[in-house]
């Protein structure tokens, strides 16, 4: 099953979950399957970027569901079904910042000593030097790279130095596309 599939399976238990009617069996079997996806996708940095999107996406629609639930006058028959898919809606947030935690966990002990590194580096890519460094907070970076005239310099937050690297390589592939871009115009 490729990763784009888990992705689908991902999407349709947390359309399932929506549902307030569901009983607390189906609830828990759909949770289980949830978690059994997400564990599949927990063997590197692009599924825990997968699952973080997931995450927000819940917080998103966690968030809708409360401006919803202000339309509605206290005590009403809809604000009490509001309330229970916002009760839902929290669950289903908890459980995946729990995924997350885990995902961010294990990839952690996978990389330690990658993680270990806070000093700036000098590191070669496509032919491309870049440093990456470590930002004041916590989960910061500081990144550099020059192609040709051009220096390119910024920051990205994420706590993981792998998936920094990794975002600093994206960029320089896409400074590549565009300068190819502009030499066949």
């Amino acid at each position: 099953m490729g990763q784009l599939d888990v992705g689908a399976n991902i999407d349709r238990c947390l359309e399932l979950l929506d549902d307030h009617d569901l009983s607390a069996e189906r609830r828990s079997a759909i949770t289980k399957a949830l978690i059994d996806e997400e564990n599949k996708l927990g063997h590197g940095l692009e599924q825990l970027e997968l699952a973080e999107s997931r995450m927000e996406a819940c917080r998103e629609r966690l968030r809708q569901l409360r401006r919803f639930r202000n339309r509605f006058r206290p005590g009403s028959r809809c604000r009490t079904q509001t309330d229970l898919m916002i009760e839902n809606f929290q669950s289903i947030v908890l459980q995946a910042e729990k995924i997350c935690s885990f995902m961010r966990k294990r990839l952690q002990d996978n990389q330690l000593s990658a993680l270990r590194e806070t000093s700036k580096h000098s590191r070669v890519y496509r032919g491309i030097s870049y440093s990456l460094q470590q930002a004041s907070e916590p989960d910061g970076w500081v990144w550099e790279f020059k192609i040709g005239e051009r220096l390119r310099r910024g920051r990205t937050r994420t706590r993981l130095h792998s998936l920094a690297e990794r975002r600093v390589k994206m960029l320089i592939d896409r400074e590549f596309k565009m300068a190819s871009r502009a030499t066949k115009e």
